[in-house]
């Protein structure tokens, strides 16, 4: 099992129980599952606004672990254009999801996201100025003139 976060499920994942979940979760799992020589992953998120909890179970791809550790060491840079990072065709990685949003990398959470958003600005605004009040030291001169 591995546990992740994330911030909104949006088009890119796919039903719960599915291998189809975002290009940089797939990286991550092949890669732990080639490092642990295990064969199979339930991959569990929390998203972290409606702190709602998914389970995925992704199977490991030989040949997309291969192709991970040929970018990271450099090797399998040449087989793509510069800044385009693809997987091989017919492994775990080349089969993603696109998103469907009208700006490409972006989802729309709904109005109820943006309700949770501004609440979760004043709690932090609560929390900077409590923080503010304890580092200030306290005014000592209450007018009182002394004797």
């Amino acid at each position: 099992m591995s546990l992740k976060t994330n911030v909104g499920f949006g088009d890119d994942w796919g039903e719960v129980g599915s291998a189809d979940v975002p290009a940089g979760y797939t990286a991550q799992s092949q890669h732990e599952m080639g490092v642990t020589g295990t064969t199979m992953l339930d991959l569990a998120v929390l998203d972290v606004i409606r702190w709602e909890v998914r389970v995925y179970r992704l199977e490991f791809d030989p040949a997309y672990y291969l192709w991970l550790t040929e970018v990271k060491n450099g090797s399998g840079l040449s087989t793509f254009r510069p800044g385009i990072r693809r997987p091989p065709s017919g492994t775990t990685g080349s089969t993603r999801r696109r998103h469907s949003s009208s700006r490409p990398g972006t989802i729309d959470l709904g109005p109820e996201a943006a309700e949770l958003l501004a609440k979760r600005k004043r709690i932090i605004a609560i929390r900077d100025e409590a923080d503010e009040a304890v580092r200030t030291p306290p005014n000592r001169s209450w007018g009182c003139s002394p004797r």
